[in-house]
């Protein structure tokens, strides 16, 4: 991810799901089970400082996947 440029938790949020897709893809096989569909969403609640709110939306997923 940092060296696509996203090294905060704002970069994350703002990031394009083919982006981080994209980046997963290139980062090798071991990567390809990794599925950033929440990852903009965690960082958005991560960045503003709202750990209640993400902890209760990562409760509500399996592997970053809502379940």
């Amino acid at each position: 991810l940092n060296d696509a440029g996203i090294v905060t938790f704002n970069d994350l949020a703002e990031a394009s799901k083919s982006k981080l897709t994209g980046v997963l893809e290139a980062a090798g096989p071991r990567f390809r089970l990794a599925k950033p569909d929440t990852w903009q969403q965690q960082a958005k609640l991560a960045a503003a400082g709202k750990d209640a709110e993400l902890a209760k939306l990562q409760k509500e997923l399996k592997g970053g996947v809502k379940k």
